[in-house]
């Protein structure tokens, strides 16, 4: 068997977004705990809530899975840290714009407010860019997407 379509969605988003015009970044999928200031700037790829919509009634049933993927960028810069994040945020949407094959449809719903952390020698920012991926599959093949 293979992964699931959420491992295989998160492994193509971090593909994707490994190699950004503007800044060199690192890419981490699934990863929560504290990152290291020198891991700066970082993107964190990860899927979040699942809606699945079974589309037929035989077995197996043909489904629509909306998977939500959360792109956590984060950077430090002691000047023009909004604009780096915004660069940044610019690049990621550009990278995946029409590339996430696995996805019938792949839209960015929202990007949250940078969040600026001044603890330490750097301020920090964090964004949350979230996206929905709608993927089809059968009841019992979780890891084909149609």
């Amino acid at each position: 068997m293979t992964d699931h379509v959420r491992k295989q969605l998160r492994d193509q988003v971090a593909v994707l977004v490994q190699s950004l015009t503007t800044y060199a970044v690192n890419v981490y999928k699934n990863r929560r705990y504290p990152v290291d200031a020198s891991e700066l700037p970082c993107l964190i790829v990860q899927t979040g809530d699942e809606e699945i919509e079974n589309l037929t009634m035989n077995f197996p049933a043909q489904q629509l899975r909306r998977e939500q993927l959360i792109i956590t960028v984060i950077a430090e810069s002691v000047n023009g840290l909004d604009d780096m994040l915004d660069e940044i945020c610019k690049d990621i949407e550009i990278a995946l714009a029409g590339n996430v094959s696995i996805s019938k449809n792949f839209t960015l719903d929202s990007t949250s407010g940078i969040e600026p952390n001044v603890v330490g020698e750097k301020p920090v920012g964090i964004v949350d860019m979230k996206f929905t991926a709608e993927i089809y599959t059968l009841e019992n093949a979780p890891f084909t997407a149609l």
